[in-house]
């Protein structure tokens, strides 16, 4: 049998491997019992990191297939959500886009997975209140990746923390989303289990990030010129009519 034991005093989460043996008298009663318990941590981190860098690769892939087919922005931001939940295993992921209000609002792009209205009951800003204090707040605040590995604990996720019980994020990750230079917004990706975002993952969603970032302001770039071929375009043929 193989147990996972939750960090306590900050040792880390370990797993551990046990086995019993029971010696019986004659007619079947129990007489001692003998037993061992193995530590096995090694093994599931090395299994875990392969399965976390076989699944973000695939949603790496899948969303630079997305970049490169996408002809609109709400098309594309809610592929990449989707590609997240469907390649990546994740509870619910959402793209917001930092607005320049008065609350300083994160107004929510796209959206996949098991969301149930999240997003519209628990209202997030990037601003220093306490509706900014959560992962997204700050990593769209500072610019910086920010992990919360158990939301059911942690003290500054406080105001959606019955939400996020409700529908079973543990742990989240928000990676800022830089276009050109500013702070566009963020990717939030919500996990089901508690530490769920090492190191290696994190750095793997950060160089996604800068991947869909780089979309983003390729995209906005080629609807501009778009745009623009369009109105010349108009602007001939009303030159032509008029000759």
């Amino acid at each position: 049998l193989e147990l996972r034991v939750h960090p306590r005093l900050g040792l880390g989460t370990r797993w551990i491997r046990t086995r019993a043996e029971v010696e019986r008298d004659a007619e079947g009663r129990p007489v001692w019992m003998s037993g061992a318990i193995t530590d096995v941590t090694r093994q599931h981190l090395a299994e875990d990191a392969l399965r976390r860098t076989d699944r973000i690769l695939r949603v790496r892939s899948a969303v630079n297939q997305a970049l490169v087919r996408a002809d609109d922005k709400a098309s594309l931001l809610q592929l990449i959500c989707e590609v997240g939940v469907r390649e990546g295993g994740y509870k619910m992921v959402w793209i917001g886009r930092k607005e320049n209000d008065e609350a300083r609002t994160v107004k929510p792009m796209a959206v996949a997975g098991d969301e149930r209205g999240y997003l519209a009951e628990n209202p997030i800003s990037w601003g220093e209140g306490p509706a900014g204090l959560g992962p997204t707040g700050r990593c769209i605040r500072t610019g910086e990746p920010q992990v919360a590995q158990d939301l059911l604990a942690e003290h500054d996720y406080a105001p959606w923390r019955e939400a996020a019980r409700q529908r079973g994020y543990q742990s989240s990750a928000s990676i800022p989303l830089i276009v050109n230079g500013e702070i566009w917004g963020g990717l939030m990706l919500y996990a089901g289990e508690p530490y769920a975002f090492d190191a290696e993952e994190l750095e793997m969603l950060s160089a996604l990030g800068r991947d869909i970032a780089f979309g983003i302001g390729a995209l906005r770039n080629f609807l501009s010129m778009r745009a623009q071929r369009e109105q010349l375009t108009l602007f001939r043929q009303a030159i032509d009519r008029s000759a």
